[in-house]
């Protein structure tokens, strides 16, 4: 079980398999295995690993794991809110105890003592997690460095990880803000060594449940963009020549205006192949900036370095949503010029909605109420909802004529276990704004729909 005897296969690490809100650090080559917990001086191996296993040890801000280069060994993951004692240890193995004495006098290593152990991805299936709930120790060595460069950091974050969460949320922000800002472009990557770069800024591709850091460069002839680290094994630099750019427009990231998506020819795109996503994702890239500066400064460059500057002005006018263009829409849909789905998309993308952004996935609308009839009466109000109402509320039996929603607020408290208590203007007379974020799609539950409609 778990032998180095399988040949390697693709690597199953991803940006995925992070919690929300954590960041890569770095890796190295490494050897592991688990030990016994008889003592830390003269480590006894299990039975199933006599043999180490080799592979990537990843530290990450949140957690350290190890992806073995066998196959069908699962990636193990140590939280650090549970590792109990991570700590150098030098080993001098007995010849006895590893076969054909692998092992020749002293190794340094490091011993990581974990209360918690995740394992995932055995064979390179998706498939739940298995949370070990018990003390393991367990030994690793480093290739081509010293034990110290992995020991200085991953003390340093696991002290991090042990703040409160606001207090750890900030440092982790701002750490990886400095680590970000201090990466530079590798300029041999350019396709055209007389390019001359006129914005190089650092950003992040953001892709469904996936925000990627790098730099993000323009010149004169391509967009680059050169991710911080090449998890994907796709090309250390994605570009796309400045040509093939139909339309840039600005857009909204976690509640901030620091989003730019931009809008490609569908032919031969590299961002979305980078990413490994189908049509429906390929015509865009979504990026987001520092702040909104940055963001408005990379907008204003790429129009300024198109020839026809006047068509992307035209066309980020209809993804913008101004009032005029939103009329001309709307007067082409009413006259049966464009379908219902087109409009909707048309209205999802000029809303901010975009295919890169599970926060922000493109809706729409629930109009009917009737789902028990075999064929329902079209022509019956009582066949569709009331749009004036929040879905969870359409059964609701309002109180009066205009209380429903302060009822439904009310009621959702209680079942809570809450005590509210409304003075006047604690909440207006529309506790609207309260409720609806509430019922808005979740990233979850938008993630569970995709996984069983694929």
């Amino acid at each position: 079980m778990w032998k180095d005897s399988v040949p390697k296969s693709c690597k199953r690490f991803s940006y995925l398999l992070l919690d929300e809100g954590e960041f890569y650090i770095q890796d190295w080559i490494a050897t592991c295995r688990q030990v016994s917990l008889d003592g830390l001086q003269k480590i006894q191996p299990l039975s199933w690993q006599l043999h180490q296993m080799k592979g990537r040890l990843r530290l990450c801000s949140k957690s350290i794991f190890f992806e073995p280069d066998n196959f069908s060994v699962p990636i193990i993951r140590f939280p650090m809110n549970k590792v109990k004692k991570v700590e150098a240890l030098t080993e001098t193995p007995s010849s006895s105890n590893f076969v054909n004495g692998k092992w020749l006098g002293t190794q340094e290593g490091f011993v990581l003592e974990a209360a918690l152990h995740v394992t995932m991805k055995e064979n390179g299936i998706d498939a739940p997690y298995v949370f070990e709930k018990q003390d393991s120790i367990w030994w690793f060595a480093l290739e081509f460095s010293p034990v110290e460069q992995f020991l200085k950091q991953a003390k340093s974050f696991i002290s991090i990880n042990l703040l409160p969460s606001m207090e750890r949320d900030m440092v982790l922000y701002n750490t990886r803000a400095q680590k970000e800002a201090q990466a530079h472009f590798d300029t041999t990557s350019l396709v055209d060594l007389n390019e001359k770069i006129s914005l190089d800024l650092s950003a992040a591709q953001v892709t469904p449940l996936v925000r990627e850091p790098g730099r993000l460069v323009i010149t004169q002839a391509h967009l680059y963009f050169q991710p911080l680290f090449n998890l994907n094994d796709d090309s250390p630099v994605r570009l796309q020549p400045l040509s093939s750019i139909i339309s840039v427009a600005k857009r909204r990231h976690a509640l901030r205006q620091i989003g730019l998506e931009i809008f490609f020819k569908d032919e031969d795109n590299n961002f979305r192949n980078a990413t490994g996503f189908g049509p429906a994702y390929g015509a865009s890239a979504f990026f987001t900036f520092q702040n909104v500066h940055e963001r408005d400064t990379t907008a204003t460059e790429l129009l300024e370095k198109q020839a026809h500057a006047d068509l992307l002005l035209f066309v980020g006018s209809l993804l913008n949503a101004e009032t005029s263009v939103l009329r001309s829409i709307c007067k082409a849909w009413q006259e049966h010029r464009i379908s219902n789905y087109d409009y909707l998309m048309y209205l999802n993308l000029a809303a901010g909605r975009s295919f890169c952004d599970l926060t922000q996935w493109p809706v729409m609308p629930w109009i009917l109420r009737d789902y028990k009839s075999r064929t329902p009466d079209l022509s019956d109000p009582k066949c569709f909802r009331d749009l004036s109402k929040c879905y969870r509320s359409q059964n609701l039996v309002a109180v009066g004529s205009k209380d429903w929603m302060l009822e439904l607020y009310m009621q959702k408290n209680l079942m809570s276990g809450l005590t509210l208590t409304l003075g006047p203007g604690e909440l207006g007379h529309n506790p609207r704004h309260s409720l609806q974020h509430q019922f808005v799609s979740s990233v979850e539950k938008l993630s569970h729909y995709l996984i069983h409609l694929s």
